[in-house]
């Protein structure tokens, strides 16, 4: 909530003794309706103050990095109390509202940008979700586009050139669904389905190359396919269209990958639709 002027005052003039408690300096920078050079002395040696008492951990870390924080020295503080205390696990959860954070920066550049091009060096399923994150952000982010464009170039600069390939062989998996999906949704006749088989079958030689290409999934960085089970592939007939896909594994132990492929409205809606049919099929026929 907003502080009134009274409670800003109190705050402000006690920070020495509130910034020692854990979720403070949120509240305390908000205190501060000014932001001139004589203030930003003292608001700058609070960040010092609280970091020889304190760790500053994730949760108070995110806060500082709200819109209502634009001063960069505020934020480079946070980042850098961030980065501190996530492990490698964390960075692969915060990724999403990490990289909706950095839109609030008033830079390219920035601690954060630094850190994950790092860490995406050496950790193979970050760059893997770093690189799709920003592939979507690209088609979705228009406002803050040429931000994202600039890391998505980063990323691709410092990544090694077979785990390049490696992406790029994924997106044009994702290219040449996009126009099995785009065929079979313009096909208005009944045979869709041969259709489906006919384009599913050219994806295996052509892309695939009859086994010899290994790609892994977009959604599942671990699984490598060279193929699809087209047998066991199907479409659903609703307004979208959505396919059913089965990839196979290029390691026999492993079990095929079962995936879900649609082009427009949100899956959720189409596969309800298929439901309540089926629902009021079964009451018909309950009925009778």
């Amino acid at each position: 909530r907003e502080f009134s002027e009274e409670e800003c005052h109190f705050l402000w003039s006690h920070r020495h003794f509130i910034i020692h408690k854990s979720y403070a300096l949120p509240k305390l920078l908000k205190s501060r309706s000014i932001w001139d050079y004589p203030s930003l002395i003292d608001i700058y040696a609070l960040l010092n103050e609280v970091t020889r008492d304190r760790t500053i951990d994730e949760i108070e870390s995110f806060e500082l990095l709200l819109p209502a924080f634009p001063d960069m020295h505020v934020r480079s503080f946070a980042y850098s109390s961030l980065i501190s205390c996530l492990t490698s696990q964390d960075l692969l959860i915060y990724l999403p509202q990490l990289l909706q954070i950095i839109k609030f920066d008033y830079t390219h550049s920035s601690i954060i940008i630094e850190y994950l091009l790092q860490q995406a060096i050496v950790n193979y399923r970050l760059a893997h979700k770093l690189y799709w994150h920003l592939r979507q952000l690209l088609i979705t982010e228009h406002l803050h586009y040429i931000r994202y464009y600039y890391l998505f170039l980063s990323l691709l600069y410092v990544l090694e050139e077979n785990f390049r390939v490696e992406l790029q062989n994924e997106y044009d998996l994702c290219l040449n669904l996009k126009r099995i999906g785009v065929k079979l949704k313009s096909n208005k006749s009944s045979n869709k389905g041969s259709l489906l088989v006919e384009q599913l079958n050219s994806l295996n030689k052509d892309f695939f190359r009859a086994g010899k290409l290994t790609c892994r999934l977009p959604c599942q960085s671990n699984f490598v396919t060279n193929s699809l089970d087209i047998n066991s592939c199907s479409f659903f007939n609703s307004l979208t269209l959505p396919i059913k896909l089965v990839f196979n594994p290029i390691d026999s132990s492993c079990e095929k990958y079962y995936a879900i492929y649609k082009i427009g409205d949100d899956l959720r809606v189409s596969l309800n639709e298929r439901s309540k049919r089926l629902n009021l099929r079964n009451t018909s026929q309950a009925e009778v």
